[in-house]
């Protein structure tokens, strides 16, 4: 199982309410995909659109994609 990086906008938030918003964003939003079915693209663009909104990188937003799509064949 290949692990989360943790998103450069935890680093930057000012308080921990906000570190801890924005980790239980991005696991809704995780999870949301998982029971999409983690669809490729274009599906995965709403979840995209989603974690950038939360405040991750594009590079991040795709890395998280890809590594729960990674999570999820490995347990097939």
């Amino acid at each position: 199982m290949k692990t989360f990086p943790m998103p450069a906008s935890v680093y930057e938030a000012t308080d921990l309410e906000s570190t801890l918003r924005i980790l239980d964003q991005c696991s809704d939003i995780i999870h949301d995909y998982r029971e999409a079915g983690c669809p490729g693209f274009p599906g995965s663009n709403p979840f995209y659109d989603r974690l950038r909104a939360v405040g991750v990188t594009p590079f991040e937003a795709v890395d998280i994609l890809a590594r729960t799509w990674d999570n999820t064949e490995e347990n097939v």
